[in-house]
């Protein structure tokens, strides 16, 4: 079994101390159709296929549950969330493909993938796609109001 090496806490000098931790199977963490595996990843079967036409919003669930909802957003070039607000609940963007342009109360800023924008309780966010390409972040809300 290889082992990696780490400097010896505490001290300024080189000196290591073995890690003799097993070696990860990167199938069981990753699944694509590159890698089969476990099917945890739920992006890709829920957002391949999503093709709003210019001017629209395609939308998938990708996590219910009591605590917490994960949304996928494919924004077609001209597609828009509307500004909104969660008065309960924190939301999270999170931006994985392409160049949307996020709102929060009443400023905007285009973000190119990746990028993570928190959405506190109470601010007034939305995003918009002025771009050609299509746009696609994840919105997730918790606790769940």
């Amino acid at each position: 079994m290889p082992t990696r090496s780490r400097p010896a806490r505490g001290s300024d000098a080189a000196p290591t101390l073995p890690i003799d931790d097993p070696p990860l199977d990167d199938a069981f963490y990753f699944s694509g159709p590159d890698r089969p595996g476990m099917a945890l990843d739920r992006y890709a079967d829920a957002v391949d296929d999503l093709d709003p036409v210019d001017g629209e919003v395609a939308t998938a669930e990708l996590v219910v549950t009591d605590d917490v909802l994960v949304k996928a957003f494919v924004l077609a070039p001209g597609g828009e969330i509307d500004a909104h607000e969660h008065a309960d609940a924190t939301n999270v963007f999170h931006v994985l493909e392409g160049e949307p342009t996020v709102v929060r109360d009443g400023e905007s800023e285009r973000l190119a993938a990746p990028a993570v924008v928190l959405n506190e309780r109470g601010d007034v966010h939305g995003a918009r796609n002025d771009t050609d390409d299509r746009a696609v972040l994840t919105a997730s809300l918790c606790p769940l109001p």
